[in-house]
């Protein structure tokens, strides 16, 4: 194999040679000290040599993809949970570590180099899961949007397939068009040159069953936006002490960030909401809360609207933004919120 082994155990490689070459069957020699030396020898000896060379290449590559498995469960969860990115149509993974580097992200993004102990930090924290915020529209607009995706995706399928019906059936278009006195145009000139309701009482036969889809398709888009908007989705609030623990923790809690927490924490009326959002954006900067992920993953009962549906297992992982809350924007509903993580 021609391989450099300076860094490898000689003494390992010796052993595993010398029981390479015990299993080696010979029909004219019983052992291994039988064959006299010479070039047979030497060339069984090479070959031996060789194999144990790429049976330990083989269990150290093996070992540290085990390895690198286990630490990856323990600390991103199973692989085997992990999403990825498929192609539908073509039938295959397009990418298969689509999930995993925004598992990575998460893992280090609250600090690389975290300093554990300090003095007055707690090594715990407690986390409460709240219900879904929901906000809905007390206007009347439910009929209205449904009615823009119904109009807009009439439209657009018929542009896709009258230029289709044209291109698979030229004598036909043109009868279509002469009926209803458009003339000889292409198909590409009226495909966007009319609304729905022309569009669903003029359409051809051949595509009928195309824009019905599209109606279909367009109350289906519609009613996702019926419901409420659950504005609380992906967000994870902590205190301001928290905030400044962790902040701790990774050394970036200066002199400045101590003055913009001063700030924020502060009842003093001479600072105007200009002072506080100047603060909270050099704290924002400083915890950098772009990217700041808290990630939690493990196993929960299989229940569904408080309803137990099975006693399976259901893995989960999550993902959300931490979000720190001050007592200056700790209003309204959130305030409520912010009161009990104080406790």
């Amino acid at each position: 194999m021609n391989l450099q082994t300076k860094h490898m155990n000689e003494a390992q490689i010796q052993a595993l040679t010398a029981e390479i070459m015990r299993q080696i069957p010979s029909a004219q020699y019983k052992t291994w000290a039988g064959i006299p030396n010479g070039r047979e020898k030497t060339f069984k000896y090479q070959i031996a040599r060789s194999l144990a060379i790429a049976a330990i290449l083989g269990d150290v590559t093996n070992k540290s993809i085990i390895s690198s498995q286990e630490v990856q469960r323990c600390f991103s969860g199973h692989p085997a949970e992990f999403k990825v990115d498929y192609d539908v149509k073509g039938g295959k993974i397009k990418d298969s570590a689509y999930d995993i580097q925004k598992r990575i992200g998460g893992m280090i993004s609250t600090g690389e180099d975290n300093v554990l102990g300090l003095p007055g930090i707690p090594s715990t924290y407690t986390c409460a899961e709240c219900k879904d915020y929901e906000v809905s529209s007390a206007a009347d607009v439910a009929g209205k949007l449904e009615q823009m995706f119904v109009d807009s995706q009439i439209r657009e399928m018929f542009a896709n397939k009258i230029i289709q019906f044209e291109s698979k059936d030229r004598p036909a278009f043109s009868k279509w068009c002469k009926k209803h006195d458009l003339g000889e145009p292409r198909a590409e000139q009226i495909a966007y040159s009319y609304d729905a309701e022309w569009i669903l009482q003029n359409a051809p036969d051949e595509i009928k069953s195309s824009i019905d889809k599209a109606v279909a398709d367009g109350k289906k888009f519609a009613s996702s936006y019926s419901d409420g908007i659950n504005v609380a989705d992906g967000a994870s609030y902590i205190t301001d002490t928290m905030c400044e623990n962790m902040l701790r923790m990774r050394g970036a809690y200066s002199g400045d960030v101590k003055a913009a927490f001063d700030i924020l924490r502060s009842e003093d009326s001479k600072y105007s909401w200009m002072d506080k959002r100047d603060a909270y954006k050099k704290i924002y900067d400083a915890v950098n809360i772009v990217t700041t992920k808290y990630t939690a993953y493990g196993f929960r009962d299989h229940i569904l609207n408080g309803d137990e549906v099975s006693d399976v297992a259901v893995a989960y992982y999550n993902k959300f933004a931490l979000f720190p809350l001050f007592p200056c924007i700790a209003t309204g509903r959130m305030n409520g919120i912010y009161q009990e993580m104080l406790k």
